[in-house]
């Protein structure tokens, strides 16, 4: 039987307790595969995390969505219907359970699922989405990020 691997979520953020309280705008949070950019008025909240794999909850005048994102995924399967598109970007939409949710991939290893009562299934949704930007590793590699979520092991 092969040893256990410790695994060591590190969170980063200026002053506080990182691990309990929520992270305020303004300023960059860079997660494994996903950043955004806080305005202020609006908080970041760190959640559970595992190797490759975090989920946070996103608040501010829009409401509060929870994103759980993937740094070492394939081509998210049910995730609806593709509402826009770009070379590395698709956004699908589905409705679940009677809320909306959104899917972000980059068509390779990156995946975002973004659900939460915030959502009605309009152009605002997606103008939300458009502020999540897909970054390969971006808490442990972008130099411009003022909160952080990558794993230390």
């Amino acid at each position: 039987m092969a040893a256990a691997m410790p695994f060591l979520l590190a969170l980063a953020a200026p002053g506080g307790d990182a691990a309990s309280d929520p992270w305020r705008g303004p300023g960059r949070f860079c997660g494994y595969a996903t950043a955004i950019d806080l305005i202020d008025g609006e908080t970041l909240t760190p959640g559970d995390g595992a190797v490759e794999v975090a989920e946070y909850r996103w608040s501010g005048a829009f409401g509060s969505v929870d994103v759980s994102e993937i740094n070492w995924a394939v081509a998210p399967r049910h995730a609806g219907r593709e509402v826009e598109s770009t070379q590395r970007r698709h956004v699908y939409r589905k409705r679940d359970a009677g809320h909306w949710r959104y899917t972000l991939w980059d068509g390779g290893k990156l995946v975002a699922r973004i659900s939460g009562t915030a959502f009605d299934g309009s152009i605002r949704d997606l103008g939300l989405m458009r502020r999540i930007s897909l970054v390969d590793h971006a808490g442990a590699n972008a130099p411009d990020c003022k909160f952080r979520i990558y794993y230390a092991g």
